[in-house]
């Protein structure tokens, strides 16, 4: 079944279930394939610079642990300072604008 193969690749325990669509504004689903990780994220990348805390919520999920990694790598290299809010805090969880589950 695929809704517990995913629950069970996603580390999601005892999750629940939405078997509607919410029609929320403020939720959406963007399927896109992976070009490279500037082409793919760059833009992800450049308006969480810009907007920082402002910036909605995104979750971004990969079929691989090791692509995960990479890209919270990838994306904590490429916000320097701006990768903690504010600026310059100590790298916590709190305090990061990633963050990254598997």
């Amino acid at each position: 079944d695929v809704r517990r193969t995913v629950t069970r690749l996603l580390s999601m325990y005892n999750p629940n279930i939405i078997a509607l669509c919410p029609c929320k504004t403020n939720i959406t689903l963007c399927v896109s394939s992976f070009k490279s990780m500037n082409e793919t994220f760059g833009p992800i990348l450049e308006r969480l610079k810009r907007e920082q805390t402002s910036m909605p919520r995104t979750l971004i999920y990969c079929q691989r642990s090791e692509d995960c990694a990479d890209l919270y790598i990838h994306l904590r290299d490429n916000l320097g300072e701006f990768f903690t809010e504010p600026i310059d805090s100590p790298d916590l969880s709190r305090y990061r604008l990633v963050e990254m589950f598997r």
